[in-house]
């Protein structure tokens, strides 16, 4: 007869104590190949053939007991034996039933070896990813692999699974798994047939009260593997979550897992296997010495100590990580690492720091001062404060810097490195040289970026003022209407030496440049920003001091009481403009405003909507040179106020273009000062001018048809 079923075993069955008969549903080729067994407690116990009888079928058979079986669950296996008995004579009468039960014997030994191969850890072909990894068993009985080759045993005790018996259940007791697993378990990771699940911001997916966890939602299926996963993979080793710190201990060498035994020759002290690998900040985590998942600042001071980079995984803690004291960064070289794609706006792993944090101290994370050749820093990481929703800027936290580094060389800020919400950005004064930025976004309320006495280069990829954390960009919400009020400072440049940007983006905060207060006043730096946005209202550079050449930039503003530039100090030199758009106001104050140093604009551009009664450009004081610029006032703008007003200093003026007449007594030039100006203006149209009597002592050429008087 056909073998037509593929199972090699039945169970299990509950040996109660008063059930005696058991069917089996796979083929037996006789009585005396089927094994019978009790799975207790984890261990099988095989039961005597003495203790039963067995009746065949075509297809299965029945189990009968003398006495019944009681304790555990009982299985029926197939065992063939693996001898031959069946011989064929040369001349003999073909005989269907022995040719039938031979290839019914080989069927039955191929299923049965078939099934002991399915549970048995195969490699893929070449390796796959199984390569250097260490076997495991899945809650349904098959064999899967993990990072790590199982050596000290902690690796066993890495996770436990359990399969679910019913739809919609929402209670799994792990309390089987191995004791040293469960003890001082306080939040595992779970995961639902492979996939992981996390507790996200106002919404609990899971529950975790040892050894029961429940999960909040009824979407469980029968047959559904549900995972808690505790330990931690350090590339060919896996160590328990627990046992990281106190490596100096001697203790630790007996509870930190290896691929080799520590008493072998080749064994190597924890604390040099580590120096070869990132440790995740979990791996300090320490119920026992009063760790909680609401304060991560002991573990963070505590992975200082051992003078490695640190990793803040976001798949578990996906509401971030949460500082209630602050924070002590190893001066070594330290770097702290997040994961790009977090969930709050900065996209990085977050760092929330809430209204309970203490106020009176230098930072939220602190950097010694330090000169390693091998930066400190942070690496995708978001910085989360939280604010009251007010409109008053008076009931803001006046929180501490989000990082205070002074006088640390080559700091790295690697990836995307965001601050919201938070007073102060980042205190990176003193000699701060080598700085290497990717991108840093800042929405502080009060000083986002400060750097000064900064005395080697520093290298900028992408610095962006932006409002992040404070809801939609409208002027009603509580928070965004006090980021943009005019009074923060996104970015404060004094001495920097070589500071080196290749985009500066601000909206809607200010951008300061001075000389040094900080070390060596009234010194200045010097650098370029190959392109400059000045963007929305109060999204404008305040020249103090220092030597600045920009590349390229535009600007635009819808106050009038805004300008786009204003210089009391230093050198600025700005290139091509894309456009600058003014208020487009009745009132306003001049655009551009020198009063002091040395100002340049050398370019094209377009310039538009400047206030009826406000200036382009107007200077008191210092040196400055402005060439080309297409001057576009609004169609028939009736003006009161020249475009250019020079009252102090020294001015170049070099052809501007102005494409629209417009009306009223608004001139193109305006000159009260006699020093020695040269302004040459071709294409003023019927924009009239006012120079000193007889040109003073300056060089003066119009190309216009209607001339205003002369003082």
């Amino acid at each position: 007869m056909a073998v037509s079923t593929t199972d090699t075993y039945s169970g299990p069955y509950e040996a109660n104590g008063s059930t005696v008969e058991f069917p089996f549903t796979f083929k037996a080729a006789s009585a005396s190949e089927l094994r019978v067994f009790v799975l207790a407690d984890g261990a099988e116990t095989d039961v005597f053939p003495s203790q039963y009888t067995v009746t065949l079928t075509p297809s299965g058979g029945t189990v009968l007991f003398g006495s019944a079986p009681s304790g555990g669950d009982l299985y029926i296996e197939s065992a063939p034996t693996f001898e031959q008995p069946i011989t064929f004579s040369s001349g003999q009468a073909y005989r269907p039933e022995t040719v039938n039960e031979a290839n019914d014997r080989a069927a039955i030994r191929d299923l049965a070896l078939k099934s002991r191969l399915d549970r048995a850890p195969v490699v893929p072909v070449g390796g796959g990813d199984a390569l250097g990894r260490y076997p495991i068993v899945n809650a349904d009985g098959t064999w899967g692999f993990s990072v790590g080759s199982g050596g000290g045993g902690a690796g066993t005790h890495a996770w436990a699974s359990i399969k679910a018996t019913e739809e919609g259940q929402t209670q799994f007791d792990f309390s089987a798994a191995p004791e040293a697993m469960l003890e001082g378990l306080v939040d595992p990771r779970v995961s639902i047939n492979g996939a992981n699940i996390g507790n996200d911001d106002g919404e609990v997916a899971y529950i975790w009260n040892n050894p029961v966890l429940t999960i909040t939602d009824d979407n469980i299926h029968v047959d559904d593997v549900v995972t808690i996963i505790t330990g931690v993979s350090f590339d060919q080793g896996i160590v328990d979550r627990r046992n990281i710190l106190g490596l100096s201990d001697p203790s630790a060498a007996d509870t930190v897992g290896s691929k080799y035994p520590l008493s072998m020759a080749a064994a190597r002290a924890v604390g040099d296997r580590l120096s070869d690998r990132m440790p995740s900040i979990w791996d300090f985590y320490r119920p026992e010495l009063g760790d909680t998942l609401d304060d991560w600042s002991p573990q963070m001071n505590r992975a200082a100590q051992t003078d490695h980079d640190i990793y803040f995984p976001t798949a578990r803690r996906p509401q971030g990580y949460d500082l209630l004291s602050p924070v002590t960064q190893n001066a070594g070289g330290q770097m702290y690492y997040g994961d790009p794609t977090g969930t709050g706006p900065g996209n990085g792993t977050e760092f929330n720091i809430p209204a309970t944090f203490p106020l009176g101290g230098n930072g939220v994370i602190i950097v010694p001062p330090n000169t390693a050749e091998r930066g400190c820093g942070l690496a995708d990481i978001s910085f989360r404060f939280f604010q009251p929703d007010t409109y008053n800027r008076a009931n803001l936290i006046q929180y501490p810097p989000a990082l205070y580094a002074r006088n640390v060389a080559r700091m790295q800020l690697k990836g995307r490195v965001t601050v919201y919400l938070g007073w102060e950005g980042f205190d990176l004064q003193g000699n701060n040289g080598g700085l290497d930025i990717d991108t840093l976004r800042m929405g502080c309320f009060s000083r986002g970026l400060i750097m000064d006495g900064a005395f080697d280069k520093t290298n900028v990829n992408t610095i962006e003022l932006w409002p992040y954390g404070c809801g939609a960009v409208t002027e009603s919400q509580a928070l965004y209407s006090i980021y943009s009020d005019g009074v923060a400072i996104g970015l404060e440049l004094g001495r920097v030496d070589g500071f080196s940007a290749k985009t500066i983006k601000t909206f809607r905060q200010r951008i300061i440049t001075r000389n040094a207060t900080f070390d060596q006043p009234g010194t200045d730096g010097f650098g370029t920003i190959g392109e400059l946005h000045l963007d929305g209202t109060y999204g404008r550079l305040e020249m103090g001091g220092g030597k600045l050449a920009v590349g390229s930039w535009y600007a635009t503003t819808g106050a009038g009481d805004d300008f786009f530039v204003k210089q009391t100090g230093g050198t600025l030199a700005l290139g091509a403009c894309a456009f600058a758009l003014g208020p487009g106001t009745d009132t306003g104050q001049a655009l551009f405003q020198v009063e002091d140093g040395n100002f340049s604009y050398v370019g094209g551009g377009i310039f538009e909507a400047v206030a009826r009664q406000g200036e382009l450009f107007k200077q008191t004081g210092g040196d400055a040179l402005w060439f080309g610029g297409n001057i576009r006032s609004g169609l028939n703008q009736v003006r009161t106020k020249a475009f250019f007003e020079v009252h102090g200093g020294r001015c170049t003026l070099k052809n501007p273009r102005f494409i629209d007449p417009g009306t009223g007594s608004g001139l193109c030039v305006k000159v009260t000062n006699d020093e020695w100006h040269d302004i040459e203006i071709n294409a003023t149209l019927t924009r009239g001018f006012e120079i000193p009597a007889a040109g003073g002592s300056g060089t003066y050429k119009f190309g216009s048809t209607v001339q205003a008087p002369v003082l």
